[in-house]
C-alpha cells in the first residue's frame, strides 16, 4: 500500500493459484481514500446537511484509489477472462433489524480458483481486497513466484494495517466484518512494540554460559510483534473451521 507509485507497471494476480487478473497498469495517479469510517464523523465537519450523502469515491481509468484494506481500479478487457461476478443479498435477511434495507452485494472471484477477490462497488469498478491479491511491479515474464506463504502474508498485512490505524487513530478496538457488514471478529491491539525471540531448543537448558559470539549465531532471531486481545463472533453454528 506504501510502495504503489504513478508512472510504474504494476501486475496484479490472485493470491490462491497465482493467475495474473489484469493486464498490466501504468497509472498517472495513485491517490489514498479517506479513512473507512469517515462518512461517520462527517456531521463533524459541516455545518449543514451531508453533502457526500449517496456518493461515491470511484477511479478514472488509469487511476488507483488506495482504502484502508483495498484498492479500487477501473475494470479491463481482460476481466471478464480471469474474473466472475456473483450477486447476493445482504442486510434485512440476515439482520435482526427489519427496517434495516436489504442491498445486493457483487462478489468478484478468480476465474481459475474461486477465491473471492473483492467487489464490484459501480459499474467498470473493482474493489480488490489487499489480502487477495498480490501486486508487484511487471518485471521479467511477470509470473508470480508460486512459494508464496499465503498463511504469513495474511498475517503480516493484517498486523500492518492494525498498528497503522492505531497509530494514526489513537483507536486501539476494530471489527473485523464480513463484505456484507456482518461482525465475526472483535480486536483489541494491546502493544504494537512487542519483540519475540526465537531461541533454539537445542539451547534451552544448556549448563554451560552463553558465550558472546552466540548472539551472532544466525539461528537466534528476534522479531517485531503485535500482541491483542479477541473475541470471536461466530455463533454456535458455525463449524469448527470457521470458528478457528
Amino acid at each position: 500500500m506504501d510502495t504503489l507509485r504513478a508512472k510504474e507497471t504494476y501486475s496484479f494476480h490472485c493470491q490462491g493459484c497465482t493467475t495474473r487478473l489484469l493486464e498490466d497498469r501504468v497509472f498517472k495517479r495513485v491517490l489514498p481514500l479517506p479513512n473507512g469510517n469517515w462518512n461517520a464523523i462527517v456531521d463533524d465537519w459541516c455545518c449543514h446537511p451531508d453533502p457526500f450523502a449517496n456518493k461515491k469515491l470511484l477511479p478514472r481509468a488509469e487511476d488507483c484509489l488506495l482504502g484502508d484494506t483495498f484498492v479500487l481500479l477501473a475494470r479491463d478487457s481482460n476481466c471478464n477472462q480471469t474474473l466472475t461476478e456473483e450477486v447476493t443479498s445482504a442486510g434485512a435477511a440476515d439482520s435482526q433489524d427489519t427496517k434495516k434495507p436489504c442491498h445486493r452485494l457483487a462478489l468478484i472471484s478468480c476465474a481459475s480458483c474461486s477465491l473471492v477477490l473483492g467487489e464490484a462497488v459501480a459499474q467498470g469498478t473493482l474493489k480488490l481486497y489487499i489480502t487477495q491479491v498480490v501486486v508487484r511491479p511487471a518485471v521479467g515474464d511477470g509470473k508470480l513466484d508460486a512459494s508464496l506463504n499465503r498463511s504469513a502474508f495474511l498475517e503480516r498485512t493484517v498486523a500492518a494495517r492494525l498498528l497503522d490505524l492505531s497509530n494514526s487513530l489513537s483507536s486501539f478496538h476494530f471489527s473485523v466484518q464480513t463484505p456484507d457488514g456482518k461482525v465475526f471478529l472483535l480486536l483489541w491491539v494491546l502493544n504494537g512494540d512487542s519483540i519475540i525471540a526465537a531461541v533454539p531448543e537445542k539451547s534451552v537448558g544448556e549448563e554451560s554460559s552463553i558465550s558472546p559470539l552466540a548472539s551472532l549465531s544466525p539461528s537466534l532471531r528476534a522479531t517485531r510483534a503485535l500482541k491483542l486481545l479477541y473475541i470471536s463472533c461466530s455463533n454456535a453454528r458455525a463449524s469448527i473451521q470457521q470458528r478457528e
